[in-house]
């Protein structure tokens, strides 16, 4: 498609699954990085949205001056309090979201292995933070509805642990 072609509006999603139409004009890019860490009972570290009452990974978006490693590293610990060691990226992603407020982001989402080497499990320190509450949760219980984003990476991280 050519520029002059480009559409002025796109259909994305609000945080909680609806549909919603983006203005193409006011969209950014945003890459964001997530890790997902699994302890010893193959359990995965979740956070609650109180925005949409579902659960996420711990992550969010990338600094311009840091790499994607180095960003799940600081929303691990600002998020959970938990320090980690970065393994491979396994997964990658792309949508389209309207945030609650009111962001039109085309979001680049970028999945690693993590795995905890120290911390005390604790809410975000970042105010107002809508990912609260850290909780390790069973993968065989999850079901799609129960993330805002992220079921297609789990599914391929449970087949590649």
């Amino acid at each position: 498609m050519h520029e002059s072609q480009a559409p002025k509006t796109i259909t994305g999603r609000l945080i909680d699954g609806q549909p919603a139409t983006l203005d193409v004009a006011r969209m950014t890019w945003r890459p964001s990085a997530y890790g997902l860490c699994f302890d010893d009972q193959g359990r995965v570290l979740l956070l609650d949205n109180t925005y949409n009452g579902r659960c996420e990974f711990p992550g969010g978006g990338v600094e311009i001056w840091e790499s994607l490693s180095e960003a799940v590293v600081r929303e691990v610990w600002e998020e959970t309090g938990l320090y980690v060691t970065i393994g491979r990226m396994f997964h990658t992603q792309e949508a389209f979201y309207l945030t609650p407020g009111g962001s039109h982001w085309h979001v680049l989402q970028h999945y690693f292995f993590v795995t905890v080497d120290g911390g005390d499990l604790r809410d975000s320190i970042i105010p107002g933070e809508y990912a609260q509450n850290p909780h390790w949760a069973d993968t065989h219980t999850l079901q799609p509805d129960d993330l805002t984003i992220g079921w297609d990476a789990l599914q391929v991280a449970l087949s590649q642990r």
